[in-house]
């Protein structure tokens, strides 16, 4: 399967609401998701890894609201769990001290550790997901659907008068 960038996105955010972070966070999930994948790695397979063993305390998006402050307390280090996570926050704040002027961020070296399955090089925009983390954010996407009622179906569908 090749999903688009959107749908990326979108499962990201749901499947993190599924596993039961708040809506900031479900929001940072699939955009950090998406870019990863935009850019060629692995997002959904790093998304996946995190949300299958949570810990609020190495979460890397949770991590990445406090890197704007912190990353003026230079030498300063991270323990996060799926790191890869971190990457888009990191790019933005080196987007934003690149057209600030006269702040200095000074030099940085930032070391993510992944496992293999959350890195995949760039590979170019459109490629197959791992079935395996994708079938993990599926799964907890679908908890975030309500279960069908006969009164959900009752009327549903256009019946025996389908005029479009």
């Amino acid at each position: 399967m090749t999903p688009s960038f959107g749908e990326v996105q979108a499962t990201g955010l749901k499947a993190a609401r599924g596993a039961g972070l708040p809506w900031g966070l479900c929001e940072d999930a699939g955009s950090a998701t998406r870019w990863l994948w935009e850019r060629g790695y692995n997002g959904p397979g790093a998304l996946a890894a995190l949300l299958s063993n949570y810990d609020p305390d190495t979460c890397p998006l949770r991590a990445a609201g406090r890197l704007p402050g912190e990353i003026e307390d230079l030498p300063f280090e991270l323990q996060v769990q799926a790191g890869l996570l971190l990457l888009p926050s990191l790019a933005a704040i080196g987007a934003q001290a690149d057209g600030v002027g006269d702040t200095d961020f000074g030099t940085a070296k930032v070391v993510v550790e992944a496992a293999t399955a959350d890195w995949v090089p760039a590979i170019g925009p459109r490629r197959a997901v791992d079935q395996a983390a994708w079938q993990i954010l599926k799964r907890l996407e679908g908890r975030t659907y309500a279960p069908p009622t006969e009164a959900s179906r009752d009327g549903a569908g256009a019946g025996l008068t389908d005029n479009d």
